[in-house]
Parts: structure tokens; sequence; C-alpha cells
């Protein structure tokens, strides 16, 4: 007893001083001054009020009007959470006319986190299918809608005038009835401000240009966004559409060439473009689908990389194409540099568009790498110090898409400081040559993609640098330290003498390597003739000699020089069937003497390189001769002492061994008969050292 009587207190209250509706016909209930709630409604004959769940946390009013209208001249606010207005299905067109401002709100703060509802703060039942005139709700050129959460029901048409103020947050209007196009939100504020805002059933109609319409979610509705011939020729932009796969007939329409961009669609190009009225010739325009990105660049240990590059091209797929103002059937490139942060500016990438000039199929050109929903692009990131990389994002959802990239260092740089490589006037090692090309690659987005995006210009094949199949010229007098030619695919440098590093042992093209102005290169190469091994050779004596590289398989000459003098620098070309028995290099006394160094070249090494070589000293033929006579002779003259003591005659000197004489190496043969003679020479002198002996 005692509640109702304070429930009844309060009503009286409530009544005597906000009593600002007055019913101004029968069917018109007009609203002035400022409102709180709805209270004021329960002095008006015929208003029906229905109380829910009195007396708990849930407890909430429903005012039922009738079939009445209700002008809003003043400042009405509406709480769903603890009330809602019902109006008849026979009420007057414009059910409820907002001249003043209408304010719904369904929301509660909690810990610091607003939570927005959408319970119903006005239902109406009329319902005539027609846009154009009989609205259930309006609000006029001075009317102001506000709608802080709570929701809406109608079975008829809406309307926000062009100078009318709306500012939708969280709020949910829906369509009672079967979804149609004439059931429409005739939506022509300039002035509108609208987030997250759930439209059900209904058609939008986007004719003003609304100041911002970001997290717009359409559900089962006939359209999510279309236009009329009234809206604006320019662009209109809604960001965080996410009506796609919900549902709806159609998301976006196509009616009068107007032109619509959704960013950060939350299904991506997962929507449905349709004509707007199928096959009527009104039925063109254009939609561009946008997805925003912002990645941040670090390195293994977390800490920001600065002047990374961004890449992205976009797929063809055959399907692009121009006018309304646009040009579509050219790639889309996007080309950025992180800041010191690590920081990629935002960009916009196209991940979709529909250009319908004419009646007809609706082409949508995805313009993802796949052709489809997935809406996958390849990301690249490129920086001097770090390895190449690319990242595979599907570009789709709400918001700005933001995530750290980790690049990792590349191990195959010599110089780690840019700004030194960038002065290099010459390249004089193999280390400064890939160092250039990686500094090169970076400059702009045309180089970049030289050879391709997804590939250096010079890679690291186990120590040798490939090229891939362009030519590569070194010019001592070359007009630039470093430059490129895509169309003979040729990369010219400027060195007088290319070194190899402790990394890098060579280099490798399908192409041609070519020198100019004398120009050398003190390294193997591989090319289109094959194989060219370098040797380099030194020997610590101050000789003259011959230097031969031999094929042993068939002791044929790979190559051959004389005279040179202590230092042996040369290229040979490897025979195209390699050698069973090896190549060997050899170092002869001039004129094919004897061999004073001979070694293998290994297969696997393209440069071979001997800097402490010892000549080994050969004995040739000739001393062995000489040497045969002399030891003949002392023999002779050893048996004519002893046959002078024996009173003998001196016997003639037979020697039964075979020697040599040819000019050539010393051999076994000669030696073998001067130790033959020597032996003999020691028994003939042990033999006379005893006839002399004393007794």
């Amino acid at each position: 007893m005692k509640k109702r009587i304070l429930t009844f207190l309060f009503f009286t209250f409530t009544i005597y001083v906000q009593a600002t509706f007055t019913l101004t016909s029968a069917t018109i209930i007009t609203q002035t001054n400022t409102d709180t709630d709805l209270s004021g409604l329960a002095s008006i004959s015929g208003v029906t009020l229905v109380q829910v769940g009195l007396g708990t946390d849930s407890e909430y009013t429903i005012y039922d009007i009738g079939d009445r209208q209700l002008i809003i001249n003043g400042n009405l606010t509406i709480d769903a959470s603890k009330e809602m207005l019902l109006v008849g299905s026979a009420a007057p067109r414009s059910i409820i006319s907002v001249i003043g401002t209408l304010n719904i709100k369904d929301f509660e703060t909690i810990n610091g986190f607003t939570s927005y509802l959408q319970r119903i703060a006005i239902r109406t039942t009329y319902d005539r299918n027609d846009y154009g005139q009989n609205f259930s709700l309006d609000v006029s050129d001075s009317g102001t809608f506000n709608m802080q959460g709570g929701g809406i029901e109608c079975s008829s048409s809406i309307k926000f005038y062009p100078n009318s103020t709306v500012n939708i947050q969280d709020g949910r209007i829906e369509l009672l009835a079967t979804p149609d196009p004439q059931y429409q939100i005739r939506q022509f504020s300039n002035n509108l401000t609208a987030n997250n805002f759930k439209m059900v059933k209904y058609a939008m109609t986007m004719v003003g240009t609304p100041l911002q319409f970001d997290g717009y979610m359409p559900t089962i509705a006939d359209e999510g966004i279309s236009f009329s011939s009234s809206s604006s020729s320019i662009q209109y932009n809604f960001r965080d559409y996410s009506g796609g796969g919900r549902g709806n007939r159609l998301d976006l329409g196509l009616w009068s060439n107007r032109k619509g961009k959704i960013i950060n669609s939350s299904d991506g190009t997962n929507l449905i473009v349709e004509e707007h009225l199928i096959g009527n010739n009104s039925s063109t325009g254009t939609w561009q689908i946008i997805k925003e990105i912002a990645p941040k660049i670090i390195d293994e240990k977390s800490v920001p990389i600065q002047n990374a590059k961004m890449f992205i091209r976009d797929t063809n797929n055959n399907k692009r194409v121009d006018g309304n103002g646009y040009t579509f059937t050219s790639d889309r490139t996007y080309f950025k540099t992180s800041n010191a942060s690590g920081l990629i500016p935002t960009t916009e990438i196209l991940t979709g568009a529909v250009n319908h000039l004419s009646t007809g199929f609706v082409v949508f050109d995805r313009r993802s790498k796949n052709d489809n929903t997935d809406d996958e692009f390849d990301i690249y990131f490129y920086h001097y110090n770090k390895i190449l990389t690319k990242s595979i994002q599907k570009l789709k959802g709400i918001s700005e898409l933001t995530y750290d990239w980790t690049m990792f260092e590349d191990t195959n740089i010599t110089e780690t400081d840019a700004t030194v490589v960038a002065a290099y006037s010459t390249i004089d090692n193999l280390g400064q040559l890939y160092d250039y090309a990686k500094y090169w690659k970076q400059l702009n987005q045309t180089n970049l993609e030289i050879p391709s995006i997804n590939e250096l210009l010079i890679i690291n094949e186990s120590s040798l640098l490939n090229i891939g199949d362009y030519n590569l010229v070194i010019d001592a007098t070359a007009s630039a330290v470093f430059s490129v030619d895509t169309n003979s695919k040729t990369i010219t440098i400027k060195s007088n003498t290319i070194l190899t590093t402790s990394k890098f042992k060579g280099i490798k093209t399908t192409a041609n390597i070519t020198l100019y102005n004398g120009a050398t290169l003190e390294h193997g190469y591989i090319d289109s003739n094959g194989i060219n091994k370098f040797v380099h050779l030194k020997w610590n004596q101050s000789t003259t000699n011959d230097v031969s590289i031999i094929n042993n398989d068939n002791l044929t000459v790979i190559y051959f020089l004389s005279p040179v003098t202590t230092v042996f620098k040369s290229h040979f070309l490897v025979p195209s069937t390699v050698p069973t028995n090896g190549i060997e290099v050899q170092v002869d006394i001039l004129s094919n003497g004897p061999n004073l160094y001979k070694e293998l070249i290994p297969e696997e090494d393209i440069n071979f390189v001997r800097l402490d070589i010892d000549l080994i000293d050969v004995g040739t033929e000739l001393n062995q001769l000489e040497m045969l006579k002399i030891s003949e002779r002392l023999l002779a003259k050893v048996e004519a002492i002893k046959s002078a003591m024996n009173n003998t005659t001196t016997p003639t000197l037979i020697i039964n061994e075979t020697i040599t004489t040819a000019f050539n190496d010393g051999t076994l043969q000669n030696q073998e008969t001067i130790l033959m003679i020597l032996k003999r020479l020691l028994s003939k002198v042990t033999a006379t050292r005893e006839a002399v002996k004393p007794e």
C-alpha cells in the first residue's frame, strides 16, 4: 500500500510540474517546453499506461497514445530503459514529427565503460508502403534528433530533412514490415553524425551528405546504402561499414551515377553491390572498397626500424572499368616509408571497385591476388640492412589494420651505414657490389620492382653473387658507379679491379660478363660461356718461368703463358666436360723445362690462389750426364793407381748400364748408373787402401 501511495504522489508531482503535453486536436498531441521523460502523457485523455515489472529493477512504463500524431516542438527525452512510446496503426502520417528536439537514450556507465543497449523507445504500427510522404518519424529542418542507444520500431518510412540535426550513437531503427525498396530511411540531412547505427530491414537512401557515418550495420535490409537522383554528385565516404554477410538483399545500391566509398568494411569485399532497380537505366554508379593499413616495423629485439619501405602492387583480374570520373584500369601501387617510431603512415588500399556505367550484369573488380572475398594481398617490406620480407594480409575488418612486422638482419651486408655506400665512387670488391645493389634497390619505387618486387637484384648463392639473367659490364671509366638498363638487362659498374671478400668469392649470371677500359676481375665467375676460374700464383724465387694449365684426362694445355716472373694472374675456361682426372697448374723452367711446381685445382673452387710457393730445385739430365762423366773418370783413375801398384796393365773400363741422353728432367736410369759407378769406385778405393796398408 505504501508503494502505491508513493507512486501516485510521484505522478501527481510530475503532472503538476511538466504538464507540457497537450491534445491540440482529436488526433494530435503536441509537446512543448522540456520533458525528461514521457510521464506527462499520463494526463492526456485516451493515453493508456501499462506498467511492467513494477517495483523491480527492470520496471518500465508503456505509453500508448493510440491513433494519434505526436508533434515535438520542445525538448523531449525518452529513456528506453524505463519507458516506451506506442502509437496505433491508424495514426496520421508523420506520426512523430520532430520540430524541436527528440532525445532517445539507453546506456549505462559502469567502471568507466559505457554500454549502449537498443531497447525499444518508440514503436509505431502504422503501415504504409510509401517512401515519399507517409512517415513514422520525420525530423524537420528545424528539428534535432539525438539517439544514444535505444531502438525505434516502425512500419513505414522515416525522413531526416536537409537542415535537420541528427546524432546517433549505437541506436537501432527497425522496420516491422516485410523488407521492400519502398520502405526507406530517407536521409536528407547534411548535419548527420552516426556511429554504430544499426538498421534492420529498411532501405537506406543517402541524399544528404553526412558529417560522419561510421560503424553502420544494416541487417536483413532491402538496401544497406543507396542513392537518389537528388544525392550529391560528389563522392560519399562511409567508415567501418558492417553490413557484409548479414542477409541484406543488397549492401550497396547503384543509382544515377552516384559515387560511394567504403573505408574499412568489416567483411571486406564480401558485399552485395547491385542495381537499385534492376534493369532501370538509372541504375548506374560507382562504389569503392578501401582498407586502411598502418603497420609498425621492428627488428628482432623489438626496436623500431626507420626508413623501412612498404610496397604493394594490386592484382589485375581483368575486371577493371574506367569512367564516371575514375581510372581503375591501371595497377594501384603503394610505396611508403617508416618513421623514427617504425610506423608506416596510414595508407588506403583499394581492395575492390564496382564501376557500373550501364545496366546489366554488375562486375565486381576485386583487386586481391586470389580474386575472391578473402581480400588477400602481398605486402613487401624492404630495408637496406634487413632481409626483404613479405607479409600476407587479409585486408578486411573495421578500423585501420595495425600490426607489428619484424625484419631480420641481412648478414650479407658489409658496410652497415647506407650513407657510406651512397658515397662510393667506384666498386672495388664483391662486398661493395652487393651493398650498392641493395642500396640502389630501395631508392625509389621503380628500383624496388627490379628485377621483381620479391627478388633482390643480386643475391648470395653459396658465396657467389648471382645476378640472374642480367649482363654485367665492368667499366673503369663508366659515368656512374652503378646503373641498370632494364631494356637490355645490363648492370654497369665503375671499377678498376674487383676483389673477393671474406663473404663473396665470385659472380654468377646466365648472361655475359664483359670488361672495358682496363677493368679487371680478381675472382672467378660463371656466365653464358661457362665456368671461368681465377688462378693467382706467387713464388718466392725471383725467376722467370712458364705457367701451364693442363687437362689431366688427355694432357692437353687449357692455358699457357710465358714468360712469367714471380706472379701469375689469369682466368681460364673450364672444359664443358670436366676432366675426370682433374685440372693441374704447372710452373716450369722456361722453354718446356722440367716442373718446378704443380698442383691439382680443386673442382669446387672457382678461385685458386697460392701466394707462398717455393719452387723445387729439380735435377736435370744434363747435370746427371756430367756427374756420370766425372764418376767414370774417377773410377778410371783408381784402376790406374791399382795397376801401377801391382805392376799390371790398366784394364779397359767397361760399364754395362743404360743411360738416357735426351735433354729433360733427371731420370731414374741415370741415377741408378751413377750409383753403380760410385759403388764400384768405393770397392776399388777400399781394395787399394788394403794393398798399401802396412804389415
